[in-house]
């Protein structure tokens, strides 16, 4: 995987459609949310977003932020982070009913082949 900047790819619900989008905010930090992606009235099915992090030392660190949202938002769909440099792919999942959350290794990615959104 090679990207210098974040990127979020989302798969949600809008109305009566399934709707795929793909952003950057062409920042190495920062990606768009999903209500930049795809509006309001939203149900997120789910979402992967990248940090193009070059050291396998910063992956859990990058993660805080992500790690804080997904517990404030109480909301358990399938959420990744994708390590650019490393190509490890992490998930992020609300526990003990939204007042945290914990992170998990997925699997080790070497091609975009190796990310599903479903």
């Amino acid at each position: 995987m090679n990207s210098e900047v974040e990127w979020n790819l989302g798969y949600v619900t809008k109305g009566d459609k399934n709707l795929i989008g793909l952003g950057t905010l062409e920042k190495p930090t920062l990606g768009p949310g999903m209500s930049a992606l795809f509006g309001n009235n939203i149900e997120v099915i789910s979402g992967t977003h990248s940090h193009p992090m070059p050291s396998l030392s910063e992956e859990k660190g990058s993660m805080y932020g992500d790690i804080r949202q997904a517990a404030e938002l109480k909301k358990n769909y399938k959420n990744y982070v994708l390590m650019n440099g490393s190509g490890n792919l992490w998930q992020i999942t609300p526990t003990n009913n939204g007042y945290s959350a914990e992170s998990k290794l997925v699997k080790k990615t070497t091609s975009y082949k190796d990310i599903k959104v479903k």
